[in-house]
């Protein structure tokens, strides 16, 4: 139904983002002094860059990182809570008619195979389709 697609996209608008693993919160912290360094370079470009810096970073340059990480993930586990809370029991409703619609489109696809496809093959094979209503032969 058209109102469930509605309420799932507006669901995903409030659902809480995941916490960013310290490596993201490294790029997202240098990403725009590595643009001013270099200037217009392209995203892959900037990924390397910033992975290859990330790889020469101390243990203990990383811990701030991990450190920020570790209280992003404290604050998206608090939010998810209580988004669960006001929204789970709607969210899993949504999940398990998402299933079955999933498992009734696999039969159709199925049933269609069965009755098209493997028609096209016995052709393919040179075999005649045999009509339900032809009458059976008599015995000889």
């Amino acid at each position: 139904p058209e109102f469930l697609v509605k309420e799932e996209a507006e669901l995903l608008k409030i659902k809480p983002k995941r916490a960013a693993s310290s490596y993201l919160v490294f790029v997202n912290r240098n990403r725009a002094s590595l643009l001013a360094e270099k200037g217009d370079v392209p995203v892959t470009e900037q990924t390397t860059i910033l992975a290859e810096r990330w790889k020469l970073l101390s243990e203990e340059e990383k811990a701030t990182y991990k450190e920020e990480s570790d209280k992003l993930a404290e604050r998206y586990e608090t939010e998810m809570d209580a988004w669960n809370k006001k929204w789970g029991a709607l969210a899993e409703k949504k999940a398990a008619i998402a299933e079955l619609n999933q498992k009734e489109m696999q039969e159709k696809a199925m049933a269609y195979y069965v009755e098209h496809l493997t028609e096209t093959k016995d052709a393919a094979k040179g075999k005649k389709k045999k009509d339900p209503n032809a009458p059976k032969k008599g015995p000889s």
